[in-house]
């Protein structure tokens, strides 16, 4: 725990993760902000393809704070420990926390896994992960405070009340939902084109976009066992209906309800309590 953030521990970084919190981006950057296991992998190739086409290589600078080069940046952190910048773009990026949930589970696994060659200990169970999720004990702390940290930005009780399309975007800061970008991709593309302000062809890119993932989830799909089932990897939708039991839905809903924050979710997903 630094400055109110629980940073990870076995993720590996150079330099010091603690450095990330002093991070500011510079005019006109562009920065990708998302709680952990939100589909930031997909949302940062489609930033990458918009802002260059050429090949870059992505230099980490923070466990989870990277550069990738002409001023683009991903950031796990809450607001309210993040140096905002006024004249840089932020693209806010949201995803189901049932789905997060399932997620972030299996990013846990496989960074564990590669790390230190091994599965985690055999306790480390999806129930046990779960009740980790649900009460903020894991990297990055709960969903809901992270998200409402980010929220702010735009106007808390805009982003509270009844219409969805009376969430606005402020002039530096966009809200993608993930769901809706599976739902309609070239939609959000025109929105994220018309953000960053940059010179290409929706259409084209959409389908490029679209080849480039169907690619690379054939091949994060190999590395997971077929016990596990390949609608269980992060980034198909859906994961979290096999993963939760009648008590997970239960007990999430609950804490769902908790301090006001199915406002938050019935305003931004389709299976609403």
């Amino acid at each position: 725990m630094k400055q109110g953030v629980k940073l990870p521990r076995i993720f590996p970084s150079e330099p010091n993760p603690y450095e990330q919190l002093n991070f500011r981006p510079a005019d006109n950057d562009v920065v990708l902000c998302s709680y952990p296991a939100s589909g930031e992998d997909i949302v940062l190739k489609i930033l990458e393809k918009l802002r260059d086409r050429d090949r870059r290589i992505f230099r980490t600078v923070g466990d989870s704070l990277g550069s990738i080069g002409s001023g683009l940046h991903v950031t796990h952190l809450p607001f309210c420990r993040s140096r905002w910048n006024p004249r840089a773009r932020y693209v806010l990026l949201l995803r189901n926390p049932k789905q997060v949930c399932v997620s972030f589970y299996y990013l846990f696994k496989k960074t564990f896994q590669r790390l230190y060659g091994r599965a985690p200990e055999e306790n480390c169970s999806f129930n046990t992960f779960y009740r980790l999720f649900v009460n903020g004990k894991v990297a990055y702390g709960d969903y809901f405070r992270h998200t409402r940290s980010w929220l702010e930005r735009t106007c808390i009780k805009s982003c509270l009340c009844e219409e969805r399309s009376s969430v606005p975007d402020t002039e530096n800061l966009i809200i993608l939902i993930y769901e809706e970008m599976e739902n309609d991709l070239e939609h959000n593309l025109h929105r994220l084109i018309e953000f960053i302000d940059v010179d290409v062809d929706a259409s084209r890119v959409s389908e490029e976009i679209k080849e480039t993932l169907l690619r690379k989830q054939s091949l994060d799909c190999r590395d997971f066992s077929s016990s596990e089932g390949r609608r269980k990897k992060m980034g198909l939708a859906g994961g979290w209906e096999s993963h939760f039991s009648k008590e997970h839905r239960t007990s999430f809903d609950e804490w769902v309800r908790w301090n006001g924050n199915a406002s938050i979710y019935n305003k931004f997903w389709f299976d609403a309590l």
